[in-house]
């Protein structure tokens, strides 16, 4: 590991430490390594395997240099028997999709070849592009808790009336729409079944959406829970809408369904906006990477004009009322 860009980082972001799973090799680029393991077993925005905010921070901490994505070892699951290899493989096809997206988007960013990942994920991305994938639809109103500090019940307040609007107003505008809860991002090759499923699901679901006119809004929701992997999950998302619902986008969007606003959603839709929401407490908030306006900024700049990336912050009473943050 290379320990000055490592002080580097931890010094202008106050960390005591990078997760064990990462490091960084740095000369003329950097080189950022994930544990193959890790990514095939932990979800993807566990601080070890959340690979894009940890790009972001190591580019500009290394005074702009490119960035060099590789894994620690070869796990190259063949196209042909799909069944075998990518399905029950839902994690570590998440990866090669958002490491190909990302590469697609950032300039500066790059998938190594050492270890065969960007062939890898070259291939992955070509087996979306030549078969049929769809979503899965929900079929039952999002879960409630009754839980006073589960992120869930805020989630759930968020939802009513226009309180999300109000929240965002300076910083977005979504639109006077309805806003929905827990839109799965399940993926499946022609039709959902366990053993066609080439994404995580189950639990896996979008926190808060809505649409205003031909635009898609996306919220990733944090209440006392600090990590870096908010990055992670915003961008999959936002990615997993654009290819679900645009026009040229590799998912078919599955047909059927009212439930979570599902009726809304349609095929040939323009843009998506990502959204990082996060509480004001002094026990939560974003963490001190992603509280940094130089990081947001540079994820803005993904090169594509029907995707962008907003940033914001609200307040939670003892009585989980949900307001506007000062």
């Amino acid at each position: 590991m290379n320990k000055g860009l490592t002080e580097t980082i931890c010094t202008r972001y106050n960390l005591h430490r990078l997760p064990e799973a990462i490091s960084f090799i740095e000369d003329d680029r950097v080189i950022l390594k994930l544990d193959t393991s890790k990514i095939m077993e932990d979800n993807m925005q566990d601080g070890g395997n959340a690979f894009e905010g940890w790009a972001i921070v190591a580019h500009i901490c290394s005074g702009y240099k490119d960035v060099i994505l590789d894994v620690n070892e070869d796990r190259d699951y063949c196209l042909s028997d799909y069944k075998g290899k990518y399905v029950k493989h839902g994690h570590w096809c998440r990866f090669l999709y958002r490491a190909k997206r990302f590469s697609e988007q950032y300039k500066w960013f790059e998938l190594s070849n050492e270890h065969k990942l960007e062939d890898i994920a070259n291939d992955f991305v070509e087996f979306l592009r030549e078969n049929t994938f769809i979503n899965n639809v929900p079929t039952k109103d999002a879960e409630e808790t009754d839980r006073i500090t589960d992120e869930n019940n805020v989630e759930a307040k968020l939802a009513e009336g226009s309180k999300l609007q109000d929240i965002l107003k300076n910083t977005i505008d979504i639109g006077s729409g309805l806003v929905h809860r827990q839109l799965p991002v399940g993926l499946f090759i022609e039709k959902k079944e366990r053993d066609t499923a080439i994404f995580t699901n189950g639990h896996s679901a979008i926190d808060l959406w809505n649409r205003n006119d031909n635009t898609i809004n996306v919220v990733e929701l944090k209440t006392h829970n600090r990590m870096i992997g908010i990055i992670t999950e915003v961008f999959f998302y936002s990615n997993y809408m654009l290819d679900l619902v645009c026009e040229n986008g590799l998912f078919e969007l599955a047909k059927g369904g009212t439930e979570r606003g599902y009726n809304e959603l349609e095929k040939g839709l323009k843009n998506v906006n990502g959204i990082l929401l996060a509480d004001d407490d002094k026990n939560g908030g974003f963490y001190s990477c992603v509280d940094d306006d130089e990081v947001i900024t540079i994820l803005k700049e993904n090169g594509k004009d029907n995707l962008d990336y907003y940033k914001a912050n609200y307040h939670v009473t003892s009585s989980v009322e949900v307001t506007k943050s000062c």
